[in-house]
């Protein structure tokens, strides 16, 4: 019989980024984000899949018609090579989402955060698809786990930063 796992807030998970494109400080980044469960006793513990209530989100510097600075994430399952995004994001059509995880994850959760200069605003988008974005992982015991990331706040450079709620 499987038990809940004893995860409950963010403080029992690892969410550790890596710059992997771009330049951290500027409009053009790829941020990846490991995620992780850390058992209070046992340590790591092993992600085998995962699932999305949403494949994704997006967040602009300023909610304006003529903004196109925005943050836009998706992610991979353990051992994913390719990135899954919400396809319900209008994200105009010069932008070219990261596909490729940059090194695969075999036991955890890739999280991708992308800057982009030319992601025209789109209210829609904004309005139903700016996060959080739900996660749920299967550990290695089988416990379903729920985890739900979002961008750090609503400021202008809230959309280069992630953390976990």
């Amino acid at each position: 019989m499987l038990r809940p796992p004893p995860y409950t807030s963010p403080e029992d998970y690892r969410f550790e980024r890596r710059l992997v494109g771009g330049n951290g400080n500027s409009d053009l980044f790829v941020w990846e984000y490991e995620l992780a469960a850390v058992h209070p006793v046992y340590g790591p513990v092993k992600f085998l899949q995962a699932s999305a209530a949403s494949d994704g989100m997006v967040q602009w510097a300023l909610r304006s018609d003529n903004e196109t600075r925005a943050g836009h994430v998706g992610f991979a399952g353990p051992g994913e090579t390719a990135f899954r995004y919400n396809h319900n994001i209008a994200l105009g059509p010069a932008f070219r989402p990261v596909l490729q995880v940059s090194a695969v994850r075999p036991d955890a959760v890739v999280v991708v955060l992308q800057g982009g200069n030319n992601i025209p605003y789109d209210r829609d988008s904004f309005l139903y698809h700016s996060g959080p974005i739900t996660l749920y992982p299967i550990d290695c015991y089988g416990n379903r786990h729920e985890v739900r990331v979002k961008f750090k706040d609503g400021t202008p450079i809230g959309r280069t930063e992630l953390v976990l709620l």
